[in-house]
């Protein structure tokens, strides 16, 4: 049979059948949370639950828009609809591949290059990564809306959670300290990633060596062919670092993709405050970002695929100690998380599969 030639098994079919396998596997030793979360829904407001995919899926638009406004600053002419796809498949890539968002970022790379726009790997590259540090920007938006809300509530919860907290491997944590802690963390991050990317060195020492890891990688399987090559990665960071200085010299083309990320963030809170709501929760909204917050960072540091079970666990922890009653805390993340990992993260196969396929060719007559 066709099956079983060699020839059969491109990377492509490969690639699906590695990834396919991965989310097979996630489902089978999930199926109790899953089950748990389709009886909860019984108990839910329908109303308030429909707003939590569409959160999700309105997260995913601003996101394409910031690639597609992203690209446009440098003359790039991109497809909306397209990218919206994109964004679904490196949803799933990033859930499914345990790479700190390296798989994420090859996956890219080769996903720009499918749209046939001559979007150069640097430009590319510069792009995926300017997506993550303006998500971490558009965090001091969402904790200085913490703030007010936690300042402005009046309920004991909230009170109790600004200014006496709880206590952490014993340390007394109160949403004041958390909020400065945060903000305190991104600035020291963003400040780093900007002295790196300001220097072409530096950016070859730091971008140029996720190119050397996949490249290694590939020789083990490629019988000792790279898969990008050292003269195509410096080209690469060559173009990474222009991209740089190109934005750096004209800000105001950074207006509109940095609008787009704290759209997106925004509504990935929204997700979190409406799975709450719709189980009947009414926390504070701005003890659910500060918790949201903390979980984010968890999941980030976690080299588990796709953060599976750090984030639901930090969420759960942090609102407990904060005084929510834990099954109230638990029906929340259970709710919003499902929904994450399993229907758009099918979607996110989907177009994850569709992006993978060779080109069609014209017949010829």
């Amino acid at each position: 049979m066709q099956i079983f030639s060699r020839k059969y098994w491109t990377p492509r079919r490969l690639l699906t059948l590695v990834a396919g396998a991965i989310f097979a596997a996630l489902i089978f030793f999930n199926v109790e949370v899953v089950v748990g979360a389709i009886k909860q829904l019984a108990d839910t407001n329908l109303a308030i639950f429909l707003l939590v995919p569409s959160s999700f899926a309105l997260s995913y638009l601003c996101i394409a828009n910031y690639y597609h406004y992203f690209f446009k600053a440098f003359n790039k002419k991109t497809s909306i609809k397209q990218l919206y796809k994109l964004v679904f498949a490196l949803n799933f890539v990033n859930q499914i591949l345990p790479s700190g968002g390296l798989s994420g970022t090859t996956y890219f790379l080769y996903g720009v290059d499918k749209t046939r726009k001559k979007i150069p790997a640097g430009l590319a590259t510069f792009s995926h990564f300017g997506r993550y540090i303006f998500a971490y920007i558009s965090y001091f938006f969402v904790l200085a809306g913490a703030f007010l809300f936690l300042r402005f509530g009046s309920d004991s919860l909230t009170t109790k959670f600004l200014n006496e907290g709880f206590m952490l491997v014993g340390i007394n944590f109160t949403g004041r300290t958390l909020i400065t802690s945060l903000v305190v963390g991104s600035t020291i991050l963003i400040f780093a990633v900007f002295y790196i990317i300001s220097k072409e060195s530096r950016v070859d020492k730091t971008v140029g060596s996720m190119g050397r890891v996949i490249d290694w990688v590939g020789r083990k399987f490629r019988s000792g062919k790279p898969i990008f090559g050292e003269q195509s990665i410096r080209r690469t960071t060559k173009d990474f670092h222009k991209s740089f200085q190109k934005l750096r010299s004209n800000r105001k083309h950074l207006l509109a993709p940095a609008a787009f990320m704290i759209l997106s963030t925004t509504f990935e809170v929204l997700v979190v405050y409406f799975s709450y709501l719709a189980v009947g929760a009414t926390i504070n909204p701005g003890i659910i970002m500060v918790t949201f917050a903390v979980a984010n960072v968890a999941g980030v540091i976690s080299v588990i695929p796709g953060d599976v079970g750090v984030h639901e666990t930090v969420m759960v922890v942090m609102l407990s100690l904060a005084g929510v009653e834990k099954e109230v805390a638990l029906s929340g993340a259970l709710l919003y998380r499902v929904l994450a990992k399993y229907l758009f993260t099918s979607i996110g196969f989907y177009y994850y599969n569709q992006i993978l396929k060779p080109p069609k060719t014209a017949k010829s007559t």
